[in-house]
């Protein structure tokens, strides 16, 4: 990246982004079904979705919200 003239500041960001996407296809989901529509939600009964989402929020410098369907 440094080749293509990326400052050190933008190859984090490049790194982090692609840290927190692996990290997000680690958190399962569960189906649910609210007022006759198919939807998902993260699986909270699961720990490891619970960090793996812990993770991505703060790669992302997010506040992680989960609403309730």
């Amino acid at each position: 990246m440094q080749s293509l003239f990326f400052t050190d500041d933008e190859i984090s960001l490049v790194w982090r982004l692609l840290a927190a996407l692996l990290h997000m296809g680690n958190i399962l989901f569960q189906a649910v079904e609210k007022e006759n529509i198919d939807a998902s939600q993260i699986d909270e009964s699961n720990d490891q979705s619970q960090e793996e989402l812990d993770k991505t929020a703060e790669l992302l410098k997010v506040v992680k919200f989960v609403p309730k369907v």
